[in-house]
């Protein structure tokens, strides 16, 4: 098992809307930028787990 210690924070000033952006995109910049923060492959990656704790409580962003 890998656990990777490495953080990214996107820039909340980007809007996908204005750029054609989608949340692919803003995915696969969290996920690169994440493993080059971590200093690992992404061929050291079995799976992924992404969690939100807290989107509906300061957001509205529930289901």
């Amino acid at each position: 098992m890998t656990n990777i210690l490495g953080v990214y924070q996107t820039d909340f000033a980007n809007n996908l809307a204005k750029t054609d952006g989608d949340i692919a995109d803003l995915t696969a910049e969290v996920v690169a930028a994440t493993l080059a923060d971590a200093g690992i492959g992404a061929d050291a990656v079995e799976s992924i787990h992404v969690g939100n704790a807290f989107g509906q409580l300061y957001t509205g962003q529930g289901h």
